[in-house]
Formats: C-alpha cells, structure tokens, sequence
C-alpha cells in the first residue's frame, strides 16, 4: 500500500482550506480560531542534528490555535527516490513562558504496507512524545526544551533536551553578529545586551569567558555552513592546514 500520495494531497487540500479560511468559535463566544499554513521545500531532512532525509523533500505543516491549546500536524515528504516518510500531529497548551505538547511522529516507508492505525506497543511505527517548553521571550534569548519518548516505537523511551535559539541564527545573521563582536558593538545586539544585563550576578571574568566562546562558535560555526553550501553546489570544500592534519592521523 503506498501511503506517501495520499497523504501528501491531504496536506495540500488542507494546506489551501486553510490558506483562505478564517475560522471562528462559537457564536456566543468572542474567542477566534487563528489558523496556519506553511510549505517549505528541502535539500535534505535534519531533525535534532541527524540527517534521516536524504534527499530533496516537500514539508508541509498545518496548525489551528484556540484559547492558548493548538492542534497541528507536520510532514516530511522525499521528492525523488523511495524510502522512509514522516506524519506528524500534535496537541500543546500554552500558559505563560510554558508549553506543554503531546507529538505523534508517524515514520513509515511508501513502498512497503503500512498501518497508520497501529498503535500496539511492540509492532506500531508511532512515537509518542511529551513535550515542556520554557521560554525566554524577548528579554531572555533562550528556549529550554525538554522531551520524554513515553510510548512506541523507541523501547529505550529516550530523553530529550535542547538548548534553543540561543545561538540559532541564519548564516547571514551570524556573520553580522561576529562582525558586531569583532568592531566591539556587541552590546548593540540582543545576545550582547543580555549578557550586560545580568554581568553582576556572575564571577569576574565569566562574561568575557562567554564572549570569547560566542566569537569562537560564531566563528566554527560560518566556516562549516559555508562547506556546506559548497559541498551541495560541487565545489571543493575549504580544509585549513591544521585541522586536515588532525583529520588525517
């Protein structure tokens, strides 16, 4: 049974109903129903740092918010060659900086029968996973995840913890940042504003340590995205003299 097509049109139905409909609640109420869609085309799928997809793919998401809970659904879709698929759906509540979330991540193969309905312990493709998200908003440049695999197909029912959006900025944006670091404009940028604000309650000396690492990692992480793009596009990836000879003992 091929799944991948099927589900693929629902998303599009869905996606376009979505696209240009705005729901509302009940009559009596004066809560709204604010819908989302979105469709963002891949060279490859990365999730949490593994590549799982390898190549070109389609990843369509759809969500409906109501009253702080949000019911959604994502999917990763390869464009070319068969292999594994993803459907996704989930349910959070947001109170505050919280949020709490229940994921069902569905990863099948659409060239192999596949029972979305399975849901026994031993034998389902399901993951379920819970889901805290504390966030910093805009005078804490952070996210905190942490994640609990409580059911399915990972028998080691796995923990999970992310550090997000503390450093998690498009190349462009990073280079702009270690240029502010290097002018001594640091301060101008939100991560540099926050780290002043907070320098008394640490030990002299730490937000220098942490200065440098920024630098470092802004610096690390240019060079590895820009072999990246020349490694997709054919071109010879930069190796520095050093670091090829610790690649090559």
């Amino acid at each position: 049974m091929r799944t991948k097509y099927p589900l693929l049109k629902l998303f599009v139905a869905l996606w376009l109903l979505f696209g240009y409909t705005h729901l509302q609640a009940h009559e009596d109420t004066l809560h709204t129903v604010s819908t989302s869609a979105n469709v963002d085309f891949v060279s490859r799928y990365i999730w949490r740092g593994i590549e799982i997809g390898h190549a070109p793919g389609i990843q369509p998401a759809l969500s409906a918010t109501w009253k702080g809970f949000t019911l959604g659904s994502w999917g990763s879709y390869k464009l070319t060659g068969a292999g594994g698929q993803e459907t996704d759906f989930y349910l959070s509540k947001s109170v505050g900086f919280v949020t709490v979330a229940v994921w069902d991540y569905w990863n099948f193969c659409d060239t192999t029968a596949t029972d979305f309905f399975n849901y026994g312990n031993t034998t389902t493709a399901h993951l379920l996973e819970a889901q805290v998200l504390l966030s910093g908003g805009e005078t804490l440049p952070f996210n905190f995840l942490a994640s609990w695999f409580f059911y399915g197909a990972d028998p080691s029912r796995s923990i999970y913890f992310e550090l997000q959006k503390w450093l998690e900025i498009e190349f462009n944006s990073e280079v702009e940042l270690l240029n502010m670091i290097r002018k001594g404009e640091f301060r101008l940028a939100i991560t540099g504003s926050y780290l002043l604000s907070v320098e008394e309650r640490f030990a002299p000396g730490t937000i220098v340590d942490m200065y440098c690492y920024i630098g470092l990692y802004l610096e690390l992480s240019i060079k590895a995205k820009l072999n990246l793009m020349l490694k997709e596009n054919d071109f010879p990836i930069i190796v520095e003299e050093d670091l090829g000879l610790n690649l090559k003992s």
